[in-house]
């Protein structure tokens, strides 16, 4: 083989490398964005429930039970909770997804009562 040959066979093993490893990448922050949205379905399903026996959203967001990093939770309106006069008529959610995933396009996304929007 001449010089040029194996830079040739060279080049053309670098990039179907690249390819390879840039399509593994994407995949696994689409695994990440799946998981996260499932997560965040979830959460919002517990706060469904705690909002039916409690007749309110919950103040703060440990009084429902599971890992919730990553989150950031809001009641509305502010300073409501069970122990005081008003009730916690609704909730915002905010969490990050790395890319679009179904009909979101990723960036900063906010959860409510009303579903998930997102905002790059």
């Amino acid at each position: 083989m001449t010089p040029i040959e194996i830079a040739v066979a060279a080049g053309i093993v670098i990039v179907c490398g690249v390819l390879l490893f840039l399509a593994v990448t994407n995949q696994q922050r689409q695994t990440r964005d799946a998981q996260r949205l499932e997560a965040t379905r979830t959460l919002q399903a517990q706060l469904e429930f705690f909002r039916g026996e409690h007749a309110s959203y919950p103040a703060m967001l440990d009084a429902i039970p599971g890992n919730h990093a990553g989150y950031v939770y809001a009641a509305t309106p502010d300073g409501c909770g069970e122990d005081k006069a008003t009730l916690c008529l609704g909730y915002t959610l905010g969490f990050q997804l790395e890319g679009q995933i179904g009909g979101l396009t990723g960036g900063r996304c906010t959860a409510g009562p009303k579903g998930v929007t997102c905002a790059r």
